[in-house]
């Protein structure tokens, strides 16, 4: 029986250094099958499309799925490719042929910034725009904000939906109590699907200004007769 197979990706998303590595664990999952003696699964990675394949876990009766784990360097792009296949309880066992074949592209290659950032401010709601070259690899943007001369801290997550365009937007809060005023700093990251991150684009500088005028005083008429 050829079983289908789904692959599902999730990353330890913890920078050390660019010549450090990740491990990136890909969670495999297929239907289940139904023979009287079915004695397990086994589940096999190449590295080209086709084969040949590696096995790199026996799973049992019962279970239908697995994890891979790959140590993905940083500054390299890899494509594994997963099947999987059942065998039956005799000894020795009747193997059955692949399922349908997935894969998985750990891309680790650097990502390219955000550019042409700005910002546009209507009463406590601030607009951005940017451009982004490189769009087919990115999976979100991270807004950071900051005040005078403190850290930058995440603002807004941003999660690219699929739109191609020559520009991108959002729309952010930020509130400033009545009678005070602040001056703001933005700059945008950008994420690829395995977390790798671009340096911060260019900044933008907002002030959101409520300082209350104070009183007018000494107010004095005069008349002026022609």
């Amino acid at each position: 029986m050829k079983r289908r197979i789904v692959l599902m990706l999730f990353s330890l998303l913890m920078f050390v250094s660019v010549a450090m590595a990740r491990d990136v664990t890909v969670i495999l999952m297929w239907d289940a099958n139904t023979e009287d003696n079915l004695g397990g699964y086994g589940a096999y990675v190449g590295d080209v499309i086709g084969g040949p394949y590696t096995k790199f876990k026996d799973i049992p009766v019962g279970t239908e799925e697995v994890d891979y784990i790959y140590d993905a360097v940083l500054g390299t792009s890899v494509t594994k490719y997963f099947v999987v296949d059942a065998h039956s309880n005799s000894t020795p066992p009747l193997r059955s042929g692949y399922s349908n074949e997935v894969f998985m592209v750990y891309d680790m290659l650097p990502i390219v910034s955000a550019t042409e950032l700005t910002a546009s401010l209507d009463e406590d709601n601030i607009t951005f725009t940017w451009k982004q070259d490189d769009i087919e690899r990115v999976k979100k943007w991270k807004l950071f904000s900051k005040e005078a001369e403190t850290e930058f801290t995440e603002l807004a997550e941003i999660v690219y939906t699929g739109q191609a365009g020559p520009q991108y937007t959002t729309t952010e809060a930020m509130t400033v109590p009545e009678g005070e005023m602040k001056a703001f700093t933005f700059a945008l990251v950008t994420f690829n699907n395995l977390g790798v991150f671009s340096e911060n684009s260019n900044e933008v500088n907002i002030t959101i200004d409520k300082r209350i005028p104070a009183p007018v005083y000494k107010l004095r008429i005069r008349i002026k007769a022609e």
